[in-house]
Order: structure tokens, then sequence, then C-alpha cells
């Protein structure tokens, strides 16, 4: 969208009617700009408030000056696909990838084969279907909403944890991982709460 402005409107020795066609252009433009992202003239309290922030591109910002407390939050390309933004905060200190957390889910196994429901998570497509064979290892099969990860090149954390009848913390277990295209299959064997995070940037 675009919005028309006119500048040094109206002009010192104008007659303001002759300026009224821009006036009237300047006055439209602002009120339409601040329709953009924002809640814009009303009568409610959110007036002025942000709905939310749309970058059009990349950005490259200057690092924040040492003697200030300034920061910055932007937009700049991804790691793995150089054509898909990734959004970042950057203080005196350092840049931090604030959109890296791509999914992460928590669950508690079954007793026997089936499909579960996280307790927590985000970006996992539908159920976590769980398959126990007698004898073996237990798998965990997560599938991942579309578009979640742009390849397998992502860092993967896995825990399961959880507190015994005396309250005391049970010791980790150990469990595997594979990922394929966008399922994450864990496996082991534990009743604990299986917790798993994918980091991508």
């Amino acid at each position: 969208m675009t919005f028309s402005y006119k500048q040094g409107i109206p002009f010192a020795t104008d007659n303001p009617s002759d300026d009224q066609p821009n006036m009237e252009i300047n006055n439209d433009s602002n009120y339409g700009i601040w329709q953009v992202d924002h809640h814009g003239f009303s009568p409610d309290v959110f007036g002025g408030q942000h709905i939310q922030q749309t970058y059009p591109g990349f950005a490259s910002p200057s690092t924040p000056s040492a003697s200030t407390a300034a920061s910055v939050a932007y937009p700049a390309a991804v790691i793995d696909q150089n054509t898909t933004a990734q959004y970042y905060f950057q203080n005196v200190n350092a840049t931090f990838p604030l959109s890296a957390i791509k999914a992460f889910g928590v669950f508690t196994p079954l007793s026997v084969s089936g499909d579960i429901t996280p307790s927590n998570g985000f970006n996992i497509d539908g159920f976590i279907v769980q398959t126990t064979v007698f004898g073996s290892r237990t798998t965990w099969q997560i599938t991942l909403n579309t578009g979640a990860i742009t390849s397998v090149n992502v860092a993967i954390f896995v825990l399961a944890s959880g507190t015994n009848s005396g309250g005391g913390t049970v010791n980790p277990v150990n469990l595997s991982w594979s990922l394929s295209s966008n399922v994450l299959t864990i496996a082991g064997n534990t009743s604990q709460k299986i917790n798993f995070a994918i980091l991508q940037i």
C-alpha cells in the first residue's frame, strides 16, 4: 500500500483555500497510515497501540552504542534458507535469534501403543503416535507442522524427567532420536514425561 503526502503544506504565503486539496490528501494519508498494524483513530482505549508488526524485507541494523541501553529487533535471512526471515534481537553484548525454537512438546508415555495428546507443545501436527513392542524399545513418532523446519539441519534436545514417590528427581533416561523430513522419532524405555525441543536458524 502507498500513501501520498505533500510536504510544505500549508505553504506560508498561500491562501489556505489554495492548499486545501493537498491538505486533504495529507489528512487522509495520516488517517490511512495509522490503520496499518495499529488500532487507529477510535473512541476505544486502544487507539495508537500495535496490532502486529509487519516487515517488508530483511534489515541490517547498526550495532547499538555501547554507551546506551539501546537495542533493536529486526528480521534477517536464516542460515539454512537465506530467502526466509528469522527474527533477531541485538544489544550491545550480542545478537540473539528470537525465533530459533521451531517446535517443542511435552507428553506422558502410555502403557501400550496408542495416540498421545501432548500436554504442551507447538508446531506438532496432531497426535504423537506411540508404538510399544514387548521386549523391545518404545518409539514415539512426532509429525511437525508443514514448514516448521526448512531441512533436517537442526538442533534437537530430548529429555525424560519426573519425580519418584518420595518427591525426589528420577535419574534421566537414555533416549535416542532420529529426524526424517518433518517426522521426529524418539526411542527408549520410560514411563517418565518426555520433553523435546527443535532449534533452527
